[in-house]
């Protein structure tokens, strides 16, 4: 399925993007890899969202013409 994001720009994105993203792969690493508890995946996601991810979700959102 096509990335309906894939053209489009979120500002908080280019950003806190690269960041936000590197923490949530080094998190599932750690999961995967048995040194974090599974648990962790669930602040992570909260890291996430409040770092920057709802933010970006937003301007996806806007960007797409929805809410």
């Amino acid at each position: 399925m096509p990335d309906p994001t894939a053209t489009l720009y979120a500002p908080t994105e280019g950003k806190q993007g690269a960041t936000l993203s590197q923490t949530m792969s080094d998190t599932i690493t750690s999961i995967i890899a048995g040194r974090t508890p599974l648990s962790a995946f669930d602040d992570a996601v909260k890291k996430w969202r409040s770092g920057g991810g709802d933010a970006i979700r937003k301007e996806y959102e806007q960007a797409l013409g929805r809410k």
